[in-house]
């Protein structure tokens, strides 16, 4: 069994920067906080973006530290 630790836990200040797979060019440089983390998909994050009400799903290679 392989055990994951997330990289950003929840709580954390994120920037979107584009990744592997293309994303919504409007989300790039915008920021956010890590809100939610799922056990059965690791490298994956729920981002509350400043501004919105609902949070996003990201990769964590769209993911950079970052934001005020």
């Amino acid at each position: 069994m392989t055990l994951h630790s997330p990289v950003y836990p929840r709580g954390t200040r994120v920037a979107v920067r584009p990744g592997r797979l293309p994303i919504d060019a409007r989300l790039v440089g915008r920021n956010g906080t890590v809100v939610a983390l799922d056990d059965y998909r690791p490298r994956h994050y729920g981002v509350l973006l400043d501004g919105e009400s609902q949070p996003r799903d990201f990769s964590q290679d769209e993911l950079a530290p970052g934001g005020p």
